[in-house]
C-alpha cells in the first residue's frame, strides 16, 4: 500500500510540474509580475528569472518521468 501511494504521489509531483511550467510559458506576465514584487533589481535579471524558472520546473518535470527504477 505504502509502494502505491509513493508512486500516486511521485507521478502527481511529476505532472504538477510539467503542467506549473507550461502554463508559465503559455501565460508569464502573472510570473513576471510576482517576481517583480519579490525582486528588486534591473528588468533585465527580472526576465531572465522568469524565464529560466519554468524551464527548470519542466526539465525537472521530465526527469522525473523519464527515471528508471
Amino acid at each position: 500500500m505504502k509502494n502505491l501511494l509513493f508512486w500516486v504521489v511521485y507521478y502527481l509531483i511529476s505532472g504538477l510540474l510539467l503542467f506549473s511550467g507550461t502554463s508559465k510559458i503559455l501565460e508569464p506576465q502573472p510570473m513576471l509580475d510576482s517576481i517583480k514584487v519579490i525582486i528588486n533589481t534591473n528588468e533585465e535579471l527580472q526576465i531572465a528569472v522568469a524565464t529560466l524558472l519554468p524551464v527548470i520546473e519542466i526539465v525537472l518535470g521530465i526527469m522525473l518521468l523519464l527515471k528508471k527504477t
